[in-house]
Formats: structure tokens, C-alpha cells, sequence
């Protein structure tokens, strides 16, 4: 009736230790690896990119197209929950995009998409990973970075690339005006 067996310990270990060695890392330095900034989206664009990405695990997506998309997954979850086999049919159906999505929304954060396995352990690793999706750019963490330090760069310079994110449309324009008043204040 004592101590804790080898089997509480490797339960502790793989629920909580090990959830928290790998969020502490933070995302490699520098620009982002997995190619272009996700442009933002529309709900219909989102489900359009939804379904016609159903395989694809490269590129980025963003945090309209992963929301807008997860919204869309849940309403027609909650109205197929009513009727079991087509619950079954729906499940199956959107297994992949679902998880090809979430690996774009990392990505788009400069992390591995095989981090989304984290969700697993509940509830350290579920709520690490949801944070993550909730996560600007990459992009936006280097501009801010380059508009709190004195890197001598003139300011009109990061204004235009500032300027540059917002039109591909790597940034909002909330995004652009909170990142300007950085810029114009330092």
C-alpha cells in the first residue's frame, strides 16, 4: 500500500515532463522554414482550402483559414452528431484535412507539425498546442524584435517592410497599425 510503482512514474513522465520539455523549446531563430506567409481568409476560402489541401502537410496556413475551417468542422459535427452513421462518414472524411491543417498552422509558427501530438497529453500538452495555433506569423515576432531594438535601421526601412507584410497579407491591419506605433514611438 505505499509508494508509487514504476508505472506511476512513467505516467508522470509522459503526462506531464515530457509535455513541458517540449514546449519550453522555442521555434528556431531566424526566417521561417516552411515557406510563404498563409494569406488571410474568408470563411468560404477557408473550407475551399480546407477540402482542397486534404493531403497536404507543406506550406503554411493562417489563423483565419485554421479557425474559419475548425468553426465550419465543428457546426457540421454538431448537426451530424444526430444521426450516427453519417457522424462515422463525417469523421473519417475530415480526418486528414484536419490534421494536415493543424500541421500548416505550426508551421506557419516556425514549429514542427508533429508537435500537434502533444494534444495527447491532456491537459498540459491540449492546451500548449492550442495556444500555438492561437500565434501570429513568424514574421511578426522578427518585425517586432526589429522595431523594439535600436538595429540602426532607418525607420522609414521598417516601415516599408512592415508595409510589405500587410499587403501580402502575412499581417492584418490591426497587426500593421499596432506594429507602426511601435516603429513611430521608438
Amino acid at each position: 500500500m505505499g509508494g508509487l510503482s514504476i508505472w506511476h512514474w512513467v505516467i508522470v513522465f509522459v503526462f506531464i515532463v515530457l509535455p513541458i520539455i517540449f514546449i519550453i523549446r522555442k521555434p528556431p531563430e531566424g526566417p521561417n522554414r516552411f515557406g510563404e506567409v498563409g494569406r488571410p481568409m474568408g470563411f468560404g476560402q477557408a473550407i475551399r482550402a480546407y477540402f482542397s489541401n486534404y493531403f497536404n502537410f507543406s506550406g503554411r496556413a493562417s489563423r483565419s483559414e485554421f479557425w474559419w475551417a475548425i468553426l465550419f468542422n465543428f457546426l457540421v459535427g454538431l448537426v451530424v452528431s444526430l444521426i450516427p452513421i453519417i457522424n462515422v462518414v463525417w469523421s473519417l472524411a475530415t480526418f486528414f484535412p484536419s490534421i494536415s491543417l493543424a500541421t500548416r498552422r505550426l508551421h506557419d509558427t516556425n514549429r514542427s507539425g508533429w508537435l500537434q501530438l502533444l494534444a495527447l497529453c491532456f491537459p498540459i500538452g491540449t492546451v500548449a498546442v492550442i495556444v500555438w495555433y492561437c500565434f501570429p506569423p513568424k514574421e511578426i515576432d522578427q518585425l517586432a524584435a526589429l522595431a523594439t531594438n535600436g538595429s540602426g535601421n532607418a525607420d522609414l526601412d521598417r516601415l516599408d517592410k512592415l508595409n510589405a507584410l500587410r499587403a501580402s497579407g502575412a499581417i492584418t491591419n490591426e497587426e500593421y497599425e499596432a506594429q507602426k506605433r511601435l516603429i513611430l514611438k521608438a
